[in-house]
């Protein structure tokens, strides 16, 4: 059985920012059990009906983590969205934060809606990246 994973905190930064902006994630987590050699995924998925793509924007190295609280962060340089159809982007997409076993099986998976907009005079898009626990 897989160990519980509570999210705690968590913080995206920049938001409210041109999409493709470098970005910085920090979470706070707590695991029930111990996880051996386990990363953190992070992904960036476009969604519209049946047109569903991911842009996989980063991996932690393999970790350690013993039963209790564990900060995790990972910055990313820039958001490439090269072949992704610019007219899927403004829309509603997810930021994904997943938590994956040695063996590949997702232990957890952090959504965090992101909404695309055109401001109004401001060319390229902006993102807004909401928080699950709010």
């Amino acid at each position: 059985m897989a160990p519980t994973i509570a999210l705690l905190a968590i913080d995206a930064e920049p938001n409210n920012c041109p999409l493709g902006d470098p970005l910085e994630l920090k979470l706070v987590f707590k695991t029930d059990e111990a996880i051996a050699g386990a990363r953190w995924d992070i992904k960036y998925m476009v969604d519209f009906a049946s047109k569903r793509q991911i842009v996989e924007l980063g991996s932690s190295e393999k970790v350690d983590y013993e039963v209790g609280e564990h900060p995790f962060e990972i910055k990313i340089d820039a958001i490439d969205f090269t072949g992704v159809n610019k007219s899927l982007l403004k829309n509603v997409g997810l930021l994904l934060a997943c938590l994956v076993a040695p063996d590949g099986q997702e232990i957890v998976q952090i959504s965090m809606v992101t909404q695309v907009t055109k401001k109004k005079g401001e060319e390229g898009l902006t993102r807004t990246i909401m928080s699950p626990l709010e």
